[in-house]
């Protein structure tokens, strides 16, 4: 389950994910602690991307749901 959030004036778009696919995936797999470390390429998807990431927890890092917060990049 996932919620679709609007700007607000700190952030252009956010989404709150309340279920993991990775962590999932990983947890059947014997490996939860790789769903660490796949968490920190979302930042990079997003340079990539030209705009920023902001997230204060994620399911992986024992949060009750991932917090994505996306803006774009100032100039």
């Amino acid at each position: 389950m996932v919620d679709v959030l609007p700007g607000n004036g700190e952030y252009d778009l956010g989404y709150d994910y309340h279920e993991c696919g990775v962590c999932k995936i990983c947890r059947d797999e014997g490996c939860p602690e790789l769903a660490q470390q796949l968490c920190k390429l979302d930042y990079v998807v997003a340079d990539i991307m030209g705009i920023n990431l902001t997230r204060t927890k994620t399911i992986a890092e024992g949060g009750d749901f991932c917090d994505f917060r996306y803006s774009k990049k100032l100039e």
